[in-house]
């Protein structure tokens, strides 16, 4: 059984929400499973360096986190395998 952790921002102590859903004018909250690490860095530069610095982004579902990983609103470029989910 997979258990759904929702993701808690650390500053402000409030959910957050999916990416995705917030760009759709949707409130969904996001989850860890779902989760997206962007490495903001230079690949020479470790992810323990001080230096390094990455962006999470979270999403409610995985077909949310392929949207936007991969199409960025514009619906027709999903990969294989989740095409025919709509």
């Amino acid at each position: 059984m997979v258990m759904l952790q929702k993701v808690m921002s650390g500053s402000s102590g409030e959910w957050i929400t999916c990416v995705w859903c917030r760009l759709q004018g949707e409130d969904r909250p996001g989850y860890e499973l779902f989760k997206s690490v962007f490495h903001e860095h230079a690949r020479e530069i470790p992810c323990d360096d001080p230096r390094a610095a990455h962006i999470n982004f979270v999403f409610c579902s995985e077909l949310h986190k392929q949207y936007y990983r991969n199409s960025h609103i514009d619906m027709g470029n999903l990969p294989p395998g989740f095409r025919s989910s709509f």
